[in-house]
């Protein structure tokens, strides 16, 4: 096994990176172990240092993922005078990030014999953490789009992890990405979860109002939500190495509506959604048919009287038409086949004024689709604290629930 000494004068083997002979007498020594390799996949790594009984001298650092100037990926971890470093893959022209030539399970399971073995069994393992200086830090910043500037805040995690999830969190009508920040409790969670959160800024009606367009009748807006929408989470996806199959939406209202908006999309790119008192209108999901296998959490009073839970499919209240609460529901377990079903009374022990739950599942065993309906009964048009819970938040759930529809890397 090759050593990669970092400190030099220490005795045994060095590799030094600066020693024009050194990747190719590691790639010749690995090649003859049967691994192909290339300049940009040389596989470094070291046994760690013992003390007199065996036993490590000091305690590893955790797992980290380095990318170099040339941008190839590293998986890291130093210990005690050793490094760590097995590449993972490399970026390429169009930003894309190219699988190293030994296959993933392969570097799994390397990293699993290499790096974690010789810790104590009892000790948990830590997933690889980005450490480069991030392009996007958490705070307000802009995007151009269709010629218009648009705003959105962004929180990232503190440890961000590769191939993180991203979450989008959509405000009401007349509402502020602020403002659903704060009401939310998304920051909290998803920060619990490892999870990038954009809460994306409505443009102006007619009236000052922030909006999202999902055609509304009184709108007849041009603005292209949907694309704004997709280029933020393209360029977050691409910019801060996260899963581009594990992108998630949710919001409040019209931002509710606007997360069913980005699932009806002939090719969405929203792997679940989680719409708290929004709908479909009907003149773009008459026929609708789930064009992929997309998870739905939907929370809704029944006493809503701005997003109605029986719809207003005639257009009386002047907002366009759309389906009520049940319809929906009706639109995404037919439309994705969910054969089996169970609904479940939940008591809140919290408060006598708070309305009763009743959450309904559909589900099927083909796959992990699946479409949960939080009925909250006597409730209002709100975000509610909680989903029956008290001590998990409504974003803790929905985070929940996003975690367990998040797919591996190497999963479609």
């Amino acid at each position: 096994m090759i050593l990669k000494r970092l400190n030099q004068n220490s005795p045994g083997p060095f590799l030094s990176n600066d020693s024009p002979g050194s990747r190719g007498d590691l790639a010749t020594k690995w090649n003859r172990r049967g691994i192909p390799v290339q300049e940009q996949s040389v596989l470094t790594c070291a046994m760690t240092t013992a003390g007199p009984s065996g036993s490590s001298t000091a305690e590893p650092s955790p797992p980290t993922l380095r990318e170099d100037q040339k941008g190839r990926f590293y998986f890291c971890r130093k210990r005690d005078s050793f490094l760590f470093e097995i590449p993972l893959g490399i970026r390429t022209k169009n930003n894309r990030r190219e699988q190293a030539t030994i296959p993933m399970k392969q570097y799994l399971a390397l990293v699993t014999t290499l790096l974690l073995a010789p810790l104590s069994t009892a000790r948990a393992v830590e997933e690889p953490t980005i450490t480069r200086d991030l392009p996007w830090k958490s705070g307000t910043h802009t995007l151009v789009v269709d010629d218009v500037e648009r705003t959105f805040l962004l929180d990232v995690p503190s440890r961000l992890k590769l191939d993180a999830a991203l979450v989008m969190v959509f405000h009401g009508y007349s509402h502020s990405a602020e403002g659903i920040r704060k009401a939310s409790g998304f920051t909290a969670a998803a920060e619990e979860h490892g999870f990038v959160v954009v809460y994306p800024k409505g443009t102006l009606d007619a009236a000052g109002n922030s909006f999202f367009n999902v055609g509304y009748a009184f709108h007849g807006s041009i603005v292209d939500d949907v694309g704004f929408a997709k280029k933020i989470a393209d360029t977050l996806v691409k910019d801060l190495i996260l899963n581009p199959r594990a992108v998630f939406s949710s919001g409040m209202s019209n931002g509710g509506d606007m997360s069913y908006l980005l699932a009806s999309q002939p090719e969405p790119f929203v792997r679940a959604i989680a719409p708290v008192a929004g709908t479909m209108m009907t003149r773009w999901s008459k026929d609708f048919h789930p064009k992929s296998r997309t998870s739905v959490l939907a929370v809704h009073g029944t006493k809503d009287n701005i997003t109605r839970w029986a719809g207003d499919t005639q257009n009386r209240d002047g907002c366009g038409a759309y389906w009520g609460v049940e319809a929906v529901m009706d639109l995404w377990v037919n439309g994705l086949t969910l054969e089996k079903s169970e609904t479940t009374e939940i008591v809140s022990l919290t408060l006598l004024n708070e309305p009763r739950i009743r959450h309904r599942r559909w589900w099927t065993t083909a796959d992990s689709a699946e479409v949960r309906l939080y009925e909250l009964q006597g409730g209002g048009h709100d975000w509610p604290d909680h989903l029956g819970d008290k001590d998990r938040s409504t974003a803790a759930e929905i985070c929940n629930f996003f975690e367990s529809h998040q797919p591996k890397s190497d999963q479609k």
